[in-house]
């Protein structure tokens, strides 16, 4: 009857082969190593949260900046239109005010928003805004606007940084998070409502009453 040529090692199970300590010593690191590899699942997840969380302060403090833009120009909004309404020293010496306080804050957005990814093109929008405000006093000052035509002009340049503004914030890690940022860009829509509100009208009150009827 023929042998088998198998060594008779290779018919006991591994595990029964292998010594009294090289069994203590795997039975010892089975849990660790499960250990370690949720651990180091967790460590890799927490990392990405932590970075995500990172990205959305960056984006948030660039929102807060554009957001400032527009708040400030509502103010040139008020006072261009004041001053068509009212010329006079007074009234010129406020706008100059209004409008230097709208460079600073346009300057520092525009630093803050160079070279710093996002969501939305912050930088280009920007850029894209000092343009329009550029040729948008050109006519101010040629006093070729009515005050309706003035409020309508801002407002448009107001509602694109906070369309900006809204758009920076829309990647929300967590949902407290997002909660804020919606109530957030719903406050700045509602205090610019108002604050256009509040120079229509004025120029309502201003316009001849037969004008001011047939706006109404």
């Amino acid at each position: 009857m023929p042998t088998s040529s198998v060594p008779d090692s290779a018919r006991i199970p591994l595990l029964a082969r292998l010594k009294v300590g090289t069994k203590l010593m795997l039975l010892v690191l089975l849990p660790v190593g499960v250990l370690l590899g949720f651990t180091t699942t967790s460590a890799v997840e927490d990392f990405s949260a932590a970075g995500q969380q990172q990205d959305f302060r960056a984006a948030t403090q660039l929102s807060f900046g554009t957001a400032a833009v527009a708040d400030q120009l509502a103010g040139e909004r008020t006072a261009a239109a004041m001053l068509r309404l009212r010329p006079g020293e007074q009234a010129r010496v406020a706008l100059r005010t209004a409008q230097r306080d709208v460079d600073q804050a346009l300057s520092r957005a525009r630093a803050s928003a160079a070279g710093r990814p996002g969501s939305a093109d912050a930088a280009g929008h920007l850029v894209t805004v000092r343009r329009q405000l550029v040729s948008l006093r050109l006519q101010v000052a040629g006093d070729t606007l009515s005050v309706l035509d003035i409020s309508s002009s801002y407002s448009a340049i107001v509602a694109g940084l906070i369309s900006t503004s809204g758009a920076l914030i829309q990647d929300k890690p967590l949902q407290s998070s997002g909660r804020a940022a919606d109530a957030y860009l719903a406050i700045l829509q509602v205090v610019e409502a108002a604050q256009r509100e509040r120079v229509d009208v004025a120029a309502a009150l201003a316009a001849p009453r037969d004008q001011a009827a047939l706006d109404q």
